[in-house]
């Protein structure tokens, strides 16, 4: 709550008069009983908005680095860790593999990947003595959707009073921020992006040169950095050719590669046949190769989430590998990664319209392939194909307490419900919390928690993006 500067101006004006009486009003405006301080004279200047509210100092390194210890403190550090390690991997989320509870001197940016994981790593969580956690899963939830909230570029009367909702609901008397209106939305005073900045440009950069005549040597080794990555974006070679299907059901997973793919070719051939002619044709369409080529990664870029025209776009990745042995011959386990799946008719926030599945394989067929499988009368058929699991269908609410939405493995038969999609259908990826129960099982780790774990929770706090489509 901002002061009122006059009040605490005629304040001011009993320090001459009545120590003991002036430390007694200070206390009660809530103001530090100093003795004439030197902003008193400012005549245009009003000390009490001066400061701007700064979410890395205010926000990920302080209320959240508090909200890790009260977490630690009332689960304890062993469930807390292991959940740690047990979180699926996702381009845009840390796996935190010795956990959370045993790091110090941690950097802003590692709280701000901690809230991408904080809430589920509490779901379901019991407090000791038999209390339930609805309480402080409810406040968790409350504190990471207020910091969420606090960092949009753009905000409405609808969203401020989400904002003071958000912040009411986790603390009534508690206030990190003064009145947004007063200077606009936070991140345009954000110290988290100046000093990100002067880690990638100076920092850095001053590490790789010899010390002498630095600054040619840093500004040749940003070019360089520079195009590197133009050139990591604009590969689009694929990372494995001539692979089996036997190897793609072994090393990827897709054991109903050849089903889905002729599912997903009489249906492009005629969308309007009926299901029971489609998958009997299907059944009879022979798929006519034994290998194909495939990608180990998606590279796209997520458009801006307030859909600002010059809003920053962000670099998003979905990677679909098969386990492998690194050049010192260390097994690297296979990671198949979730995503978002447009059917058609979703919009740009919300998710109507939007399905999660697990990617297994990413392909694209030989020009003789796509003229002998598709009727070239209709609709082209895209460049690269998606092999995807699915789960459930989004629920028609979330969850009253937490406010996540829960799915599950699609199943049919005893076996995972799998199709065959265009990837330019992928919207983004997501990420998910699993179910751990009390306790987490032990034998689970990040990359076979998606097999091993049967209930899910979208997680919609991987970033800016996915807060605005699943919030």
């Amino acid at each position: 709550m901002a002061r009122n500067l006059n009040d605490v101006q005629d304040l001011l004006d009993l320090a001459n008069e009545d120590p003991a009486l002036y430390n007694s009003a200070c206390h009660n405006a809530r103001i530090k009983p100093v003795y004439h301080p030197f902003w008193e004279a400012f005549p245009y200047g009003n000390i009490f908005i001066a400061i701007t509210p700064d979410i890395l100092h205010q926000g990920y390194q302080g209320i959240v680095k508090h909200l890790v210890i009260w977490l630690n403190d009332a689960f304890g550090p062993l469930e807390i860790d292991a959940r740690c390690r047990m979180m699926p991997p996702n381009h845009n989320a840390r796996i935190f593999s010795k956990g959370i509870t045993t790091l110090s001197r941690v950097s802003g940016k590692e709280h701000r990947d901690m809230c991408r994981i904080l809430l589920g790593l509490v779901l379901d969580l019991p407090l000791p003595n038999g209390r339930s956690p609805v309480r402080l899963v409810r406040a968790v939830r409350t504190l990471l959707d207020f910091m969420y909230l606090a960092q949009y570029p753009v905000h409405t009367t609808h969203t401020l009073k989400f904002l003071d909702d958000a912040l009411t609901r986790f603390h009534d008397n508690k206030a990190i921020f003064v009145e947004l209106g007063l200077f606009g939305t936070t991140d345009n005073y954000n110290t988290e992006q100046s000093e990100r900045l002067h880690i990638d440009f100076a920092k850095d950069a001053y590490r790789v040169t010899n010390h002498k005549d630095e600054y040619a040597q840093m500004t040749a080794w940003l070019e360089r950095k520079e195009k590197i990555l133009r050139l990591e974006l604009m590969t689009k070679h694929p990372s494995r050719k001539a692979v089996t299907l036997s190897d793609l059901a072994l090393e990827y997973g897709a054991i109903d590669f050849a089903d889905a793919l002729a599912d997903f070719v009489i249906l492009h051939n005629q969308p309007n046949l009926h299901p029971t002619l489609a998958h009997k044709a299907a059944n009879n369409l022979l798929i006519p190769f034994q290998r194909l080529s495939v990608f180990h990664k998606i590279k796209f870029w997520n458009h801006d989430a307030f859909e600002r025209e010059e809003g920053p776009d962000t670099l998003d990745a979905v990677h679909v590998r098969n386990a492998r042995k690194d050049r010192q011959g260390r097994a690297v386990p296979g990671r198949f990664d979730t995503v978002l799946i447009d059917d058609g008719s979703a919009g740009p926030r919300g998710v109507t319209g939007l399905h999660v599945a697990q990617v297994h394989v990413v392909f694209e067929l030989s020009e003789n392939v796509v003229a002998e499988l598709f009727d070239p009368t209709r609709l082209p058929p895209p460049q690269h194909f998606a092999y995807v699991e699915w789960f459930t269908p989004f629920p028609s609410a979330p969850d009253p307490d937490h406010g996540l939405y829960m799915i599950k493995h699609a199943m049919q038969n005893e076996r995972r419900v799998a199709s065959v999609v265009p990837v330019e259908c992928i919207r983004r990826s997501c990420h998910l919390y699993p179910r751990f129960g009390p306790p987490a099982p032990r034998h689970w780790s990040s990359f076979n928690v998606l097999q091993e774990c049967s209930v899910f929770y979208v997680n919609p706090f991987l970033d800016r993006h996915t807060e605005m489509t699943v919030y």
